[in-house]
């Protein structure tokens, strides 16, 4: 949905690789096979990532879905639409979305309709490549308590934290996943439904179990997610298949921890109507798309040397060296309070302060149609911007983020290709918003806040982590920590955080969640 200049890929927009192979694995039977790639050149026909820049979240498409046939619907989060892809890779139909929100998954209905969930509690029904509904369903957005799109027998259903689907046909809440109840059990996950029964066996902490399509065969094919927390964080993703109740075979997801080059999207396993399974790679040039096989018994990458090593030792790093006129260090509990007031922070937006859409600015969505006079939460995103409740980009002339709109600058500013930051605009971007809740008297970088001889921070381990604490992708996005977010199974399926991003709708300082497969590639970090 939002507006990015620069991005990455060029040349022919579909490539079909027939014979190329998987990544550092040889070519051979039982190997996930690369069916094809699609360039991130942007617009129709090819999908968009936002530019790889410092202290940029770099992102791309979140969902996608794959029919009996091997048509792929990739939900291109970046230029708010849907591609449709035959199976051999070529372009077939390109479906336009609203701009005014973003959508964080899709799910395949019948006759070639699709559903694609809004993160502000909306699904949209397409049919024949037109807008065919409009569903509102129940969302507690302190909660943030939708997980996502899925197959419920014949029906299409979203699923939340409490164990409970809502089923779009019928506008009504079910128990269960498909009626089946899960609970956590001492080696994994239980689904009980009468006297039918399947459990999902966990060595390690689940992290999202879900079911999903049954085959003709009777195959119960299930999404399973395993995480290992250390000093990183490891994910296992793959989908098992259940015959009476027993695991017959495993569908082994290609590692997500170090493979894409953007953030993990919302769902890249899925499962289609006839028991393939296909995985959605973003890599650095291309969308990759791969069908993973279906191997006897259960299959695992996590190893007791490989997991050792992920879980690690907590380490107290040297204290380094912090210069009083770098740091107005304030404590974790203080800084933990200072995000609740950014986030919450109420202000009056008035049109003067809209920001204009030019070479180096674009206004924040949230503001975009905001009426004048109209009350607002939360400071803007701003590219490179250090603005908060008693920060500022440019002491000199401003002393905070409202004396700045006072004197006629503009509110965010969401533009962030070829150039720096912009002095007409007022806000934070993601370091900005931690260097200013801990009481930084200038902005760290991603990469500063990592390893600058002046960073208060040291690394911890993910079971460590306490509210005020920070992830630090260096190079690219960092957030607080909250809290874990686990599901009424137990199975650890995020963390809630307060950071400023682009992700997802309203482009500012935010409550927000991060899955557990996209927190894998953030450093754990505390207080020296």
């Amino acid at each position: 949905m939002k507006k990015w200049q620069g991005m990455v890929g060029g040349g022919v927009l579909l490539a079909v690789l027939a014979t190329s192979g998987v990544p550092a694995f040889a070519q051979q039977a039982g190997e996930p096979v690369k069916l094809f790639s699609i360039n991130v050149t942007g617009g129709a026909g090819a999908a968009a990532y936002t530019p790889l820049l410092e202290d940029l979240e770099h992102r791309g498409p979140e969902s996608f879905a794959v029919d009996a046939n091997g048509t792929v619907y990739l939900l291109d989060t970046i230029d708010a639409q849907v591609e449709v892809i035959d199976s051999k890779g070529k372009s077939k139909l390109t479906v336009k979305l609203p701009t005014d929100k973003e959508f964080s998954d899709i799910e395949l209905g019948a006759n070639g309709a699709f559903y694609v969930l809004s993160d502000i509690g909306e699904v949209l029904e397409y049919k024949n490549g037109a807008l065919a509904g409009a569903h509102k369903i129940p969302y507690d957005a302190e909660k943030m308590d939708v997980l996502g799109l899925f197959r419920s027998g014949s029906d299409v259903v979203v699923r939340y934290l409490d164990g409970t689907e809502y089923v779009l046909a019928t506008k009504s809440k079910a128990a269960g996943q498909a009626g089946f109840q899960g609970k956590r059990v001492a080696n994994g996950i239980e689904f009980a439904k009468g006297a039918d029964t399947l459990q999902v066996a966990y060595e390690h902490q689940p992290a999202g179990t879900q079911l999903l399509t049954k085959t003709a065969a009777g195959e119960q094919l299930v999404l399973e997610n395993e995480a290992i927390e250390g000093q990183s964080l490891y994910v296992e993703t793959k989908v098992g298949f259940y015959k009476n109740g027993k695991l017959a075979g495993t569908a082994l997801a290609l590692p997500t921890n170090d493979r894409y080059a953007t953030k993990v999207p919302n769902k890249f396993v899925y499962a289609a109507s006839n028991g393939k399974v296909y995985q959605m790679v973003n890599g650095e040039t291309s969308v990759d798309i791969y069908e993973l096989p279906k191997a006897a018994g259960k299959q695992s990458r996590l190893t007791s040397g490989f997991v050792q090593k992920i879980q690690g030792e907590e380490k107290v790093e040297a204290q380094g060296i912090i210069t009083p006129d770098a740091v107005n260090l304030y404590g974790r509990a203080t800084a933990y309070d200072r995000a609740i007031g950014i986030t919450g922070y109420v202000w009056t937006f008035y049109t003067a302060n809209r920001t204009p859409t030019t070479s180096t600015t674009t206004s924040p969505d949230f503001l975009v149609s905001a009426a004048n006079g109209s009350s607002q939460q939360g400071i803007p995103y701003t590219w490179g911007g250090f603005d908060s409740l008693d920060t500022s980009s440019s002491k000199a002339n401003w002393a905070n983020y409202a004396a700045g709109l006072s004197i006629g600058k503009y509110a965010g500013n969401v533009h962030t290709s070829g150039h720096n930051y912009i002095s007409s605009t007022v806000g934070l971007d993601c370091s900005g918003f931690i260097s200013a809740v801990y009481g930084f008297s200038y902005k760290f970088s991603t990469g500063m806040l990592q390893s600058d001889v002046n960073t208060p921070f040291r690394t911890t381990t993910y079971g460590a982590l306490q509210p005020g604490d920070i992830a630090n992708d260096a190079g690219s996005h960092v957030w607080m920590f909250i809290s874990r977010k686990t599901d009424s199974a137990g199975n650890l399926v995020g963390y809630f955080t307060r950071e400023a991003t682009v992700s997802g709708t309203g482009d500012k300082a935010k409550y927000y969640s991060r899955t557990t497969a996209e927190a894998q590639a953030y450093v754990p970090m505390t207080l020296k």
